[in-house]
């Protein structure tokens, strides 16, 4: 090869490294992903496709009491959810300042950029540590109590500067904790300095929230609230609230899962139910809203694979939020909706999460692919089965031509190029199946498959 080609061939290469640079150079490369993904067809991507191939789509997993004592489990003996009422009436200060500090810390020793792509300083995390006024929190907390009045986020941290780990990348916004709906009941613990957030107990996390959208009230109250008969939940992805009968004063929007005090007259097709409403004083105020009977169910609905099943299956391609931004759902907050509907109350990561329920099968990275495709195919149950992987978690739907499938909530996948590999943005709920980003630096789904859980209290007979 001549001087001159040689010359053209390298400009050439260093030009596609410039384009791509995800491929030639790094990992860091973002491809818009395909509308329909590698091994899943267009079937796939209706219930009915895995309702069909299902061995007992109608089985009751768990009775209404046996779903009681299942969250029961999970909130006494392995301390992975809370009942807010429980939650004092003092809380211990030392605990709490610990975690507001590890907090602090765990944050202001990483590096981090704002939403313009700047570093985040010391002088940020100066004046945070000054709002969350962690001098303040007294050997014993008192505990006040009050209901989410309207839609927010929670916050890792007192504060709402987007904090990411690579610059501009401001989908991750690592201080988005979770997000919370209306309705929602909560212990609140500590206040900052601003008056501006509080620190609150969620039944699935903890953070700090807008005061401004907490309705205070008693204990009595709350457990009034939480503890009625008889109630609505929200099957819809998402749900409006009304303030009148003819659905035209609207009041916000609720996700998949939420659950209100109702009455059991129904009429043309409208659910009246009890809302919580903030006073001009902060306080508690119940109102009436409106619902359409087609967004809700009359109490939960039974725990069947077809239940969970037709729920997730609403969700497809809704788009991703990391941590519930913007009211949309990660993967673990995907499954935590869709098993709300049934009365299942799941923690709100994914680690936790694959703590809960009956174990089939764990893994490391040296397990063959081979034993964990065979512990799925022997053991895991479509529709109620939950594999974890590290950072991530789905719902186990089935098997079809030799390929186990699962529907999850996902930013992407790997994908192996001519160059290296490239990161597929999917950024929805998606069916796939578990060779997903074979070949790729993380590996397919099937290779960073790490437990299966039946969300179960114990093995399922007659599978």
């Amino acid at each position: 090869m001549g001087g001159k080609m040689k010359k053209m061939f390298f400009a050439f290469i260093i030009s596609v490294a410039f384009i791509l640079p995800g491929v030639g150079r790094c990992e860091s490369a973002k491809l818009a992903g395909p509308t329909n993904l590698p091994n899943t067809t267009r079937a796939m991507k209706s219930p009915g496709f895995w309702i069909g191939r299902h061995p007992f789509p109608d089985k009751t997993i768990l009775s209404p009491r046996s779903v009681e004592a299942f969250n029961k489990n999970t909130r006494d003996r392995l301390g992975l959810v809370i009942d807010p009422a429980a939650i004092g009436p003092a809380y211990p200060g030392d605990k709490l300042r610990s975690t507001l500090e590890k907090d602090l810390k765990e944050f202001s020793s990483r590096t981090l950029y704002d939403d313009r792509g700047k570093r985040v300083g010391e002088d940020v995390f100066k004046k945070i540590k000054y709002n969350m006024s962690i001098d303040l929190v007294y050997k014993k907390c008192i505990a006040r109590y009050g209901i989410i009045s309207n839609y927010t986020d929670q916050r890792i941290l007192p504060s709402d500067i987007i904090m990411t780990k690579e610059a501009l990348d401001t989908d991750f916004d690592q201080l988005q904790n979770s997000s919370v709906d209306i309705g929602t009941p909560v212990v609140i613990l500590h206040e900052s300095m601003d008056r501006k957030w509080v620190y609150a107990g969620a039944p699935s996390s903890w953070g700090w929230v807008k005061k401004d959208s907490v309705a205070f009230c008693d204990i009595d109250a709350l457990r009034r609230f939480e503890d009625a008969r008889p109630f609505v939940v929200v099957t819809s992805p998402k749900a409006d609230i009304y303030l009148n009968g003819a659905l035209a004063a609207y009041y916000d929007t609720v996700r998949m899962g939420s659950v209100f005090p109702s009455y059991e007259k129904v009429e043309r097709g409208i659910v009246m139910m009890r809302i919580p409403y903030r006073g001009d004083d902060g306080k508690l105020v119940e109102m009436n809203g409106f619902m359409k009977r087609s967004d809700v169910s009359l109490g939960y609905l039974a725990y069947t694979p077809r239940s969970i099943i037709e729920q997730a299956f609403k969700l497809l391609n809704a788009p991703y939020g990391w941590g519930g931004a913007a009211q949309e759902q990660d993967c673990s907050a995907f499954l935590q909706e869709v098993f709300a509907t049934v009365g299942i109350m799941l923690p709100r990561n994914s680690s936790e999460q694959a703590d809960v329920g009956y174990l089939l099968g764990e893994f490391s990275e040296k397990t063959p692919e081979s034993v964990k495709f065979d512990t799925i195919a022997r053991d895991a149950v479509g529709g109620i089965t939950a594999l974890k992987l590290d950072g991530h978690i789905m719902l186990y739907l089935g098997i079809y031509g030799l390929k186990p499938y699962a529907i999850h909530a996902t930013y992407g996948y790997g994908e192996k190029m001519a160059l290296g590999s490239a990161d597929r943005v999917l950024n929805r709920v998606v069916v796939s199946d578990l060779s997903l980003g074979n070949g790729s630096k993380k590996g397919s789904l099937l290779e960073r498959l790490s437990s299966i859980r039946l969300i179960a209290d114990q093995d399922i007979k007659g599978r």
